[in-house]
């Protein structure tokens, strides 16, 4: 998911006539915790294998999302990041009013290729997904419901805070890549010298 609008952000940014070495040069407040954010978002793929705190596998991806939530708000002022923002509270919304976990469609993950995943969320053998038809609250509207036909290579099953963070960041990769300040910060200044003697 991210991965595509990170690639459709660089394009879209290089239409404008961005510069891609902008990128290099942005600066981002409290980088430091996506780093940790993501370490964590991937800690139960490890721990799993140990079988070391099972229990508390399901919330890792909500303390991640926690983390990228603080760090959109320390950043707002960057295009693109009130948007992902909104998609981060959504989420957290919908996973944190089902047990920490996250409701998906399965007919949408059928239709999207993916009838193992679907198989795996039924047997209980994926905790941090729920049948979307089984929640009977509002959150169901906005787990992953968004079916991408199994045509598409990296086919997936979206929610509504998936899609507003996606084109939060191709705003914020443009963005940044069409930032007139580091155009402007990388110039060298050239002063007229003339000497008196």
């Amino acid at each position: 998911m991210f991965i595509e609008a990170l690639l459709l952000g660089a394009i879209v940014g290089l239409i404008r006539k961005g510069r891609v070495s902008n990128l290099s040069e942005m600066q981002i407040r409290g980088w430091v915790l996506v780093v940790i954010g993501a370490l964590i978002q991937f800690a139960p793929i490890l721990l799993n294998k140990f079988d070391l705190l099972p229990e508390y596998h399901v919330f890792f991806p909500f303390a991640a999302l926690v983390i990228m939530i603080g760090v959109a708000l320390m950043n707002l002022e960057k295009s693109g990041l009130w948007m992902i923002l909104a998609g981060g509270v959504l989420n957290g919304v919908a996973i944190a009013l089902n047990g920490f976990k996250m409701p998906v469609d399965l007919a949408g993950l059928k239709y999207a290729g993916l009838d193992a995943v679907a198989e795996t969320i039924v047997d209980g053998s994926v905790i941090n997904y729920v049948d979307a038809n089984t929640v009977d609250n509002f959150s169901s509207f906005l787990g992953k419901i968004v079916a991408v036909p199994s045509l598409y290579p990296f086919a997936k099953v979206l929610s509504v805070g998936d899609i507003l963070m996606m084109v939060g960041i191709v705003l914020f990769i443009s963005g940044q890549m069409t930032n007139n300040y580091f155009r402007r910060h990388g110039q060298q200044l050239r002063y007229s010298y003339k000497s008196k003697y």
